[in-house]
């Protein structure tokens, strides 16, 4: 079966989102995910529908600045895909977050 990234029976009005960047802190990459944090907050009934698939190419994993951010980040990313589980739909994740490109 191939990966579908909305899960399986995906709701007719269920919203992807997708976001391309360098995994870089001008890129406000942190905040988009603070953000989206807050919309399922807010709008609790889109938990199980919308998915944001984030892919952030890294680079400069040396740089500290740039290592701190960047993992930052996915902790964030890994505290939304569980703070907003969907016992209905156990295979949807609320974002997917690559960082290869």
């Amino acid at each position: 079966m191939p990966f579908q990234i909305m899960g399986e029976n995906p709701p007719a009005d269920g919203k992807f989102f997708f976001s391309v960047e360098r995994f870089d802190y001008t890129k406000g990459i942190k905040e988009k995910l603070i953000a989206y944090r807050r919309y399922f907050q807010k709008y609790p009934n889109r938990i199980g529908k919308d998915v944001l698939y984030q892919v952030a190419v890294t680079n400069r994993r040396t740089v500290d600045t740039y290592r701190v951010y960047q993992d930052e980040c996915l902790d964030l990313a890994r505290t939304i895909v569980a703070e907003f589980k969907d016992p209905s739909r156990p295979e949807w994740k609320p974002l997917i977050f690559q960082t290869d490109g």
